[in-house]
């Protein structure tokens, strides 16, 4: 099993407060759904939503386009992302960051929607490059080294 985290940045987020308040509670299921992995990428029917959420499918195709409307959530053939999902999940370690690079390739390989794949990429880069360790050896290294190393 794995855990999921929620900002607490997330309930001053206007675009967040400005959706129902079933949206917000559709948005933490999604941030905490089976299917949810460290990028925020993934793949989930809207069967498997049903029967998680237990709301019937116009109700979640309301709340998917209202999240989608203010620019959380988007979802296109079967493949849901969050917008900026990294920003608020930053990876915390190297092996958070290797984790990362394989659910990517794994969304890459499976033709992720090319919008999704992007918007992970970009905000990916710039976060990964900020955060550093030392290597055994006392020279830093960035996590984006780490994902880069998984990509290549």
């Amino acid at each position: 099993m794995r855990y999921g985290k929620i900002n607490e940045a997330i309930w001053n987020d206007t675009r967040f407060r400005g959706v129902s308040d079933s949206s917000r509670l559709f948005f933490i299921y999604l941030l905490s759904c089976s299917k949810c992995n460290s990028i925020g990428v993934f793949q989930i029917g809207l069967g498997t939503i049903e029967d998680e959420f237990m709301h019937d499918r116009s109700e979640i195709r309301s709340f998917l386009d209202e999240l989608g409307l203010v620019g959380l959530v988007y979802y296109q053939d079967g493949w849901l992302w969050f917008n900026k999902y990294l920003k608020w999940n930053e990876p915390t370690s190297p092996n958070h960051a290797r984790r990362c690079a394989a659910d990517i390739n794994d969304c890459i390989k499976k033709d992720a929607p090319v919008e999704a794949v992007w918007n992970f990429l970009g905000i990916a880069r710039g976060i990964l490059q900020q955060l550093s360790i030392k290597t055994s050896s006392g020279q830093p290294r960035t996590y984006y080294d780490e994902f880069k190393a998984v990509l290549d």
